[in-house]
Formats: C-alpha cells, structure tokens, sequence
C-alpha cells in the first residue's frame, strides 16, 4: 500500500487494500471521534491546529476547522448537547464545536497539558486526562462547558475510556506505569491498577467486558477485569503500541502500533493477536464508523495520515 502525505488509505479487514481512493487531511493527525448526528470523523491534526471533518460515505474531506495554534490532540462526541468537545494541548484548553456548522462554541480552561477525553452517559460528564505531576481529570458539565471537579490521579494521565458495566471511568497513567479507576458518582479513585510500563489508550470490550490497556514501552496490552480491576492477562502486539478501538461486527480488538507501522487484530475470546495488518508509518488514534462497518486509522509519523477500513 502507498501511503500518500497527509492521506488517508483503504484496507479490509484482513489488510487487503480495497480502495486506494485518498482524502488530504491534516499534519500529524492524532485521534479521530465519530459523530452520529452528521454522519462524520472528527480528526484532530496536531501540527496544522486543525480538525479535519470527513465523509465516511465518500470519504472526503467536508470541512477544515481552525483551532488555532493549540495542538489539538484528544476528541470526543457528547450525545446530550450534540457537541464536539477537542482538547487543545498547548493552550491548556477543550474547544467546542457544533457539527451542525462546525463552528466553534466557547473553549474551557483545564489542567496543564490536557491530552484524552471521553464522555460518561450515567452523569453526563466529560472527563479531560491532564498530562502533569501528578496527573489529573478535569470533569465537565456538558450543559454549561464548566469544569466541575478535578480529581488527582496517577502521573502522566493519558488515555481515558467509560466501563458501562461497572459504571467507572478509566485513566491510564503514563509515568506511573497504573491506570486509575474513577467512580462518577462521586468523582473519586476507587481502585489502581498496576500494568505495564508507560500506558498510553484504554478501551472497552462489551464481548467479554474486559478493558484494554497499550504499554508503549514494553509493546504490550494489559487486560483488566473490570469487575475485580485485576489484570487476566498481557498480550504482546508491536512496538509502541498507542491507539485501541474495539469493533462490533467481527468482535475485534484493533491495537495501533506506532513504531512498528501496524495494527495488532486480537480476538477477545482468547486474548490472542489474529492478524497483523500493515498500516502506514506510525500510527496513533483509532476510531470505529458504523454506518460504513470501517476502522478509521490516523498515520501520525512524518506528517502523513492513513486509514484502515
């Protein structure tokens, strides 16, 4: 597969390429979100401070929104007031953006150096990982784009992802080698979950409610119990793993491998790496579409972007 600067690429599931149509996006793409009530990816580019808004249907680019020089890194989608919630690194802040005309709202101060978010259904909060030390979590109310609480984590907070089955928030803490486990009900660490060296993404499986975690150093991935938050198992993917989505129609766990250039397919049921799929250099943060059945991946490395469907 050719991999196109600041393009996207198309595979199957088993790495096959099925379409090398392309679709310029930004420099330096990080993460992606989808959005439902548009139908569109939300990628955050972080050398251009742009978010480029693409079509899954066609695959192009519709939009380019201007962040300014912020450094976008983490994005979210919030149902209840239909936003879209960029963490700007640099400025130390979360833009807002309304995808019915991909405007920017207001922007929300936080904590220094803000990287992953993610949304919480039972208390309509969105919680904001802050990179410093020791870590925080910035918490917001959706209704009023406000910062309500901050809780003290783990140092380097990284990556975050909801466990609706036992109603906690997850943190993974880069410096600490742990990942902090937050109760929203009353925004307070529960429990700390000791995993491999330098965690970076952290994703739910519903097929056999675990939690997985990317060790960047050691090229591994964690599996937690969200039950007992004890680790079950560790399974050795490529080198620098970052990213990690979970996809419904195969029951698949998809692991970016920033330094090898790959994607690590594992399958839950055995905690086993199916398949190796060449991806692009470096690649970062994943994100599933459902209305074209794809896994979207963003190429971080030498200013390019790819993307596996």
């Amino acid at each position: 597969m050719a991999h196109i600067k600041g393009y996207f690429g198309l595979l199957d599931w088993m790495g096959v390429v099925i379409n090398t149509g392309s679709v310029g996006v930004g420099s330096a793409p990080l993460w992606l979100a989808y959005c439902p009530t548009n139908d569109r990816l939300y990628v955050s580019n972080n050398y251009t401070n742009t978010v480029s808004v693409v079509s899954p249907e066609t695959n192009s680019v519709t939009d380019t929104i201007a962040i300014g020089s912020n450094n976008p890194t983490g994005i979210a989608y919030c149902p209840t007031n239909d936003r879209i919630y960029v963490v700007t690194a640099s400025a130390n802040t979360v833009t807002v953006v309304n995808p019915a005309s991909n405007a920017i709202i207001t922007t929300i101060s936080v904590v220094n150096a803000p990287t992953g978010i993610a949304y919480c259904p039972t208390n309509d909060r969105l919680y904001v990982a802050n990179l410093g030390t020791p870590g925080s979590i910035s918490v917001i109310n959706p209704a009023t784009n406000t910062v309500v609480s901050t809780i003290t984590v783990g140092n380097s907070a990284n990556g975050v992802a909801y466990c609706p089955s036992n109603d906690r928030i997850y943190v993974t803490n880069r410096s600490s080698g742990s990942v902090s486990v937050i109760n929203p009900s009353t925004n307070a660490v529960v429990a700390t979950v000791t995993v491999g060296t330098s965690p970076y993404a952290v994703a739910y499986c519903p097929s056999n409610d675990r939690i997985y975690v990317t060790n960047s150093t050691p090229g591994t991935v964690s599996v937690i119990i969200p039950a007992t938050n004890v680790v079950t198992a560790t399974i050795t993917v490529g080198s620098i793993p970052y990213g990690v989505a979970y996809c419904p129609t195969n029951d698949r766990i998809y692991v970016a491998n920033n330094g090898a250039s790959t994607v690590s397919v594992i399958v839950p049921s055995t905690n086993t790496v199916a398949a190796t799929i060449i991806a692009g250099f470096a690649p970062s943060g994943m994100a599933y579409c459902p209305t074209t059945d794809r896994m979207y991946v963003a190429i971080q490395g030498a200013n390019t972007l790819s993307v596996l469907t």
